[in-house]
């Protein structure tokens, strides 16, 4: 992806100062169609999964039954825990997840007690291992998701401040070449630093993490 970026903002960029526009829009339309047939033509080789309800809903269910189950201890065994094969086979094709010792608190809405049935659960108190688990998955997601604010605030100036910056610096880099002004242009150097940093993240800061760490991913399991 990163590398089709990379054309864009200079073959391209390129195409539309230098040759004209109809180019430089006719070249990504065609690309476009092109990619559109690759797609139809994948089709057979796609994962087909027939909707089984809004993952939201489950999330919500598990959230609701952990409050409702709050006062309720914890079971030592967490084998214990509520497991439902048929009812999770729908959504769980690539195999169930194991259950997590984080957030025990959302554990609570799997133990079983006498007003639960378990051959028909009402999902919005008594639920599976696995669905607490999607909940756990998505909590941990959450400073993922953080850390990614920064990125795109920086990111956003680059097509602000940075168009304007570059159309008052001396954008010559031999007498006969410079530097478009354009924002495509510009965002050449992201895309340079983002794919130099993921090679060397990928292939030496990755295999020195794992000397300290012991794990195969290097900084996390």
């Amino acid at each position: 992806m990163g590398a089709s970026i990379l054309a864009a903002v200079t073959v391209i960029v390129y195409i539309q100062d230098n040759i004209g526009w109809g180019w430089g829009l006719g070249i990504p339309t065609i690309s476009m169609f092109l990619s559109i047939i690759a797609f139809v033509l994948g089709y057979p080789l796609y994962r087909h999964m027939d909707p089984v309800g809004s993952p939201f809903t489950r999330l919500l269910q598990v959230s609701v039954g952990a409050f409702r189950k709050r006062n309720l201890t914890m079971v030592s065994d967490p084998n214990l825990l509520y497991q439902n094969e048929e009812l999770d086979a729908s959504i769980s094709i690539d195999g169930r997840l194991v259950h997590s010792k984080q957030m025990a608190l959302l554990d609570k809405t799997a133990i079983v007690t006498e007003e639960d049935n378990v051959a028909a659960p009402n999902l919005w108190r008594l639920n599976s291992v696995h669905r607490v688990e999607e909940l756990k998955s998505l909590i941990r997601m959450g400073p993922i998701w953080a850390s990614g604010i920064l990125l795109i605030t920086a990111y956003a100036q680059q097509g602000t401040f940075s168009l304007q910056q570059a159309k008052t610096m001396d954008r010559h880099l031999t007498n006969s070449f410079q530097i478009p002004a354009g924002p495509g242009s510009m965002s050449v150097f992201t895309m340079l630093a983002m794919l130099s940093t993921i090679a060397l993240y990928d292939r030496f800061l990755i295999r020195i993490a794992r000397r300290f760490t012991g794990l195969d991913h290097g900084i996390v399991e």
